[in-house]
């Protein structure tokens, strides 16, 4: 966990399976900690939308979570350059889902819009489903230097 706070702006190098695995437990206790935290001190909040969608949250888990971004995102980028890919078309790709549950959210016009949004959406998951399978797989998988350290054939 040090070193995922130590090497927060570092996008450079490699991380291996333990540093990813055990900052990503850091990150969803964490998280996990200030949620109920928000809950049991009445700062949680929701909003609804005029699509019918309710977002909620408190200002102790948003602070958390932006505090933790930029960390663990550089700890994923080392990882997935630890097993030789490229982290980038990953990243914005993983984004495009979010953000258009975002859109369908923001669009006024109730539950009837979102029927337009909804063919859409469902495509989207499906191939982000099909990603986040692929992302996992790598994130399991021993790293170039790792699988060197043991003697196992390179890709």
């Amino acid at each position: 966990m040090k070193s995922g706070f130590a090497r927060a702006k570092d996008f450079q190098g490699t991380a291996t399976r333990s540093e990813f695995w055990w900052f990503s437990v850091f990150n969803a206790v964490c998280s996990s900690l200030a949620g109920s935290l928000d809950v049991l001190l009445g700062l949680n909040r929701s909003r609804e939308f005029d699509s019918g969608v309710t977002i909620s949250g408190g200002g102790l888990s948003a602070a958390v979570s932006i505090l933790l971004l930029l960390p663990m995102v550089a700890v994923f980028y080392r990882r997935i350059h630890a097993v030789g890919k490229r982290a980038t078309p990953l990243v914005l790709f993983m984004l495009v889902l979010p953000l258009a549950m975002v859109a369908a959210a923001l669009f006024p016009g109730g539950q009837s819009h979102l029927g337009m949004w909804r063919d859409v959406l469902i495509a989207v998951a499906l191939i982000e489903a099909v990603l986040l399978v692929y992302v996992l797989v790598l994130l399991c998988r021993r790293g170039v230097l790792e699988a060197a350290s043991v003697g196992a054939d390179l890709p």
